[in-house]
């Protein structure tokens, strides 16, 4: 299947975007930091036959437009909803959100909860997820040298106002939004940690994807024992599994 990114022009923002299928309702991914929309190739092109789906690199990613403020959650939803608006995508729809995707998602469902019909968390980031990271962050001298590397970034302009520069931001915005829809949601974690990585973060990481699940009494968790953080790239069918499980739970199938 050969693909077309097209551009729009959403309030006078460039987002790329992948647009497939026409029958209802649509899935609309969100991808994780930084990464572009292939990152959903194993997931969409099985399910494109018969699914309606939008895939769309925020910005500074791919070739939509770099940011111009900060991305915060809350702009971060508000542009996405308007290129909603704009292609005209009929309600409700599911939201399928990777790794840092999830907070975007997160804060998503609970300020437009009459249009989003499920959500499918895939490794996805819980808000108070991070905070614990932070708090087992890395030495003093590495978390210096990082600050530094920052700054050296923003002032050659290639990711200033990148997402996670705003990510205390946007988990305040979060905490301050209306509860989280009790529509039907999946959680698909990754069981296995990064080669050498430290094993607490990782255990911390496997309890707040629990935690996901209790944002809804209609929860159902996808393990993937073959996979690390990327599922949809090494256990795809796992992924596609559930979101088929949404949609049946939304009344639909695919």
């Amino acid at each position: 299947m050969s693909k077309k990114v097209l551009p729009s022009t959403t309030n006078d923002i460039l987002f790329e975007y992948l647009q497939v299928g026409e029958s209802t309702p649509t899935i609309l991914f969100f991808n994780g930091f930084r990464m572009r929309l292939e990152s959903w190739d194993k997931v969409y092109a099985p399910l494109s036959p018969t699914a309606s789906m939008l895939l769309f690199n925020r910005l500074g990613v791919g070739h939509s437009c770099k940011a111009d403020k900060n991305q915060d959650a809350k702009t971060v939803v508000e542009a996405v909803h308007d290129m909603v608006v704009e292609l005209n995508i009929q309600i409700p729809y599911i939201l399928v959100a990777h790794s840092l995707g999830g907070i975007f998602v997160n804060l998503y469902a609970r300020t437009y909860p009459c249009e989003v019909g499920g959500v499918v968390f895939v490794e996805a980031s819980h808000p108070d997820e991070i905070a614990k990271q932070r708090a087992h962050r890395i030495p003093a001298w590495i978390s210096v040298s990082n600050e530094a590397i920052k700054k050296i970034e923003n002032f050659f302009d290639p990711f200033k106002y990148s997402e996670d520069e705003s990510i205390l931001e946007s988990i305040e915005q979060i905490s301050t939004a209306n509860v989280f829809p009790d529509i039907p949601i999946a959680v698909v974690t990754g069981t296995n940690n990064m080669p050498f990585a430290p094993k607490e973060p990782f255990e911390i990481h496997l309890n707040h994807q629990m935690k996901l699940l209790e944002l809804s009494s209609d929860s159902t968790q996808f393990l993937c024992q073959e996979s690390g953080h990327f599922p949809q790239i090494t256990q795809p069918k796992i992924v596609i599994e559930a979101i088929n499980f949404i949609i049946d739970k939304c009344g639909s199938s695919i």
